[in-house]
């Protein structure tokens, strides 16, 4: 049986949406979902570049533990992070584990969590792939550990997201999921 915890934080500010400024003549909900959101959410660009270097890491950090924690690695273990970001939890908290993978959809975040763990990933030990959380490309039952932090609320489609990785989790495996960003 494979079971899902659901680890809740709460994290957020306000101050992030005045990254940028406001395109005269947009409406509100186009900022939004088209500029500061979009490039926090999939960073891309400058802002996205402040995103993934010194907010995502700033809001995620404090989450890290309590994810590993909760998820309790072992050296046999093989993690899947999707929306892995720039790496920060696999390298920190996955460095004893045998095989660690991360998945996200954003090309700044795949290049620095690539840059990170750039031994891993030479040695086979590790893999960072682009991609989409509801079309995981790995073989089912692939992973004993498989976690999701502070994403599941921005994925289009996050009951498939969450099948998919039911689906890689392998029987007797563990996955958390942390939400809660508002």
């Amino acid at each position: 049986m494979r079971g899902i915890v659901i680890v809740g934080a709460a994290a957020a500010t306000v101050g992030a949406v005045a990254l940028a400024p406001r395109a005269r003549g947009s409406t509100w909900e186009e900022w939004l979902t088209k500029g500061v959101w979009s490039s926090l959410v999939v960073p891309s660009g400058p802002l996205g570049w402040v995103s993934s270097h010194w907010l995502m890491p700033r809001f995620h950090g404090p989450m890290y533990p309590l994810m590993a924690e909760a998820i309790d690695l072992r050296p046999e273990d093989e993690l899947l992070e999707v929306a892995c970001g720039s790496g920060v939890f696999l390298a920190q908290h996955g460095a004893h584990v045998r095989f660690v993978a991360g998945l996200d959809i954003s090309d700044l975040q795949i290049d620095l969590a690539r840059q990170r763990l750039a031994e891993r990933i030479a040695s086979g030990t590790a893999e960072i792939i682009k991609g989409d959380a509801a079309e995981l490309p790995w073989e089912d039952a692939r992973f004993s550990v498989v976690t999701c932090m502070g994403s599941m609320e921005a994925f289009p489609e996050p009951s498939r997201a969450l099948a998919e990785m039911h689906r890689v989790l392998r029987p007797g495996g563990r996955a958390v999921l942390g939400m809660g960003f508002q």
